[in-house]
């Protein structure tokens, strides 16, 4: 979620593709001079030009472009999705100053040169090729940037600290490979099922930070949960009383039943109390892996809060923590290297996810290992919906050739880990256990 601090301004700029459309269809065309005239629609964010950095308003177009994109076609709708993938997910592996607003701005430059005609599926890669060669033009340009389309002689600048001669070379790179990474994202594609389960979990959307709360009441309900298990990690690493921490973790309801257990275990550790750690794991889950309520039947006819809030369903969360969670009591150095897990490209931002705590939790504290490990992979095989740290953190674990295939194949599925760290450490534990 982006946050911006917006003052209303009277009226937007007149963009120059109103004069002069070109081939923009006429939908595009109205939807955004409709926009234009609605109330309170322009405003100004704080943003600048390099150099003028806290100097500067600039209008936001955010509403014009909306409306915009809500008038696509659908292979121009796919294009821009490509484009996206290309830029975050591709060329980012190796140049980060490209932005999503670079994908929507050559979208929207395309469709104004391009007829509407030529807007078809068996065009799908010559248009993104037409994108990518007109983003390389303007990198080579004597501005090196693209034009904004909205904003008179406006441009859309690179990331802080990023050359725009590395990024010409970065998107040339890729538009010599393309046919190789459209096949790429086109073998991530599921087809979609409508007896496919969904996955939902409300807690890991970021609230805004600075509306949050430090008081909670006395009785916690389902929407309490969040600001609970938050105060509780914050307690854990920063508070010596134990106590009060348990106090707050027995009031967390049966929703949060396996992260109350997982914190709970949490406190003991943090005490030395390795036995009773290894009490509340047992009677929690006896010996075998965390169950937890991973998906919603698509047939269900009541309301999702009364259904969320009656089962185990609260186990992930992302937060926001301003300084990094030290956990220096948890058993393994691993297990400290993955929870919490810091988000990609947000220093202050983690994902707990509590189920795989537990689970590993069990495999650290306890020696029956390779049964449990057995009934792990089983839930990981028969879900979908798997994350990448509980894929990778179960491939810390297992020595099992075959399960640690399985799960490389999985996570390479996830296109933005296919070159970090983590899967080529999988891939060199593969290569060693296959050599026994």
């Amino acid at each position: 979620m982006d946050i911006a601090f917006a003052n209303p301004c009277c009226r937007y700029p007149v963009p120059e593709f109103l004069a002069s459309p070109g081939h923009l269809p006429e939908r595009v065309l109205s939807s955004v001079t409709a926009e234009m005239s609605r109330s309170w629609s322009c405003h100004l964010i704080r943003a600048s030009s390099p150099g003028k950095e806290s100097k500067q308003l600039r209008v936001s177009t955010t509403f014009l472009e909306n409306s915009a994109m809500r008038s696509l076609s659908t292979v121009q709708g796919q294009v821009f999705l490509l484009l996206k993938y290309l830029i975050k997910r591709v060329i980012g592996r190796h140049y980060r100053g490209l932005k999503s607003y670079h994908a929507k701005t050559l979208l929207f430059r395309t469709i104004q040169l391009i007829p509407e005609y030529q807007w078809v599926p068996d065009n799908l890669e010559q248009l993104v090729q037409q994108c990518l060669r007109s983003l390389i033009d303007h990198l080579s340009s004597s501005t090196g940037l693209l034009p904004h389309f909205f904003v008179p002689n406006a441009l859309v600048y690179l990331r802080k600290n990023c050359d725009s001669s590395s990024a010409a070379d970065a998107v040339s790179q890729t538009l010599k490979d393309l046919r190789h990474r459209l096949i790429e994202f086109q073998q991530q594609l599921v087809p979609i099922s409508e007896a496919a389960p969904f996955h939902l979990h409300p807690f890991r959307l970021m609230p805004l930070y600075f509306l949050e709360t430090p008081c909670l009441p006395g009785t916690l309900e389902f929407h309490h949960i969040y600001l609970a298990v938050k105060l509780a990690m914050l307690s854990l690493a920063q508070v010596d009383d134990s106590q009060c921490v348990r106090l707050l973790i027995d009031r967390l309801p049966d929703a949060a039943c396996t992260a109350r257990t997982a914190l709970k275990v949490l406190v003991a550790l943090k005490d030395r109390q390795k036995l009773e750690a290894k009490r509340l794991l047992r009677e929690g889950f006896g010996n075998r892996p965390c169950r937890v309520a991973r998906q919603i039947p698509c047939e269900l006819d009541c309301d999702v809060l009364e259904y969320l809030g009656s089962r185990d369903s609260a186990w992930q969360f992302s937060m926001r923590f301003e300084q990094p969670i030290s956990l220096a009591w948890l058993p393994s150095p691993q297990l400290r290297a993955q929870f919490p897990a810091r988000m990609t490209y947000y220093d202050k931002r983690f994902f707990l996810n509590f189920s795989l705590l537990v689970n590993s939790l069990q495999l650290e504290l306890d020696e029956a290992r390779q049964d449990f490990l057995d009934d792990w992979f089983a839930d990981l095989r028969s879900d979908p919906g798997c994350d990448f740290e509980e894929l990778f953190t179960f491939s810390l674990y297992s020595r099992e050739v075959a399960q640690l295939r399985l799960i490389r194949d999985r996570l390479l599925r996830l296109s933005s880990y296919q070159t970090s760290g983590k899967f080529l450490q999988l891939t060199r534990k593969i290569l060693e256990l296959s050599r026994r």
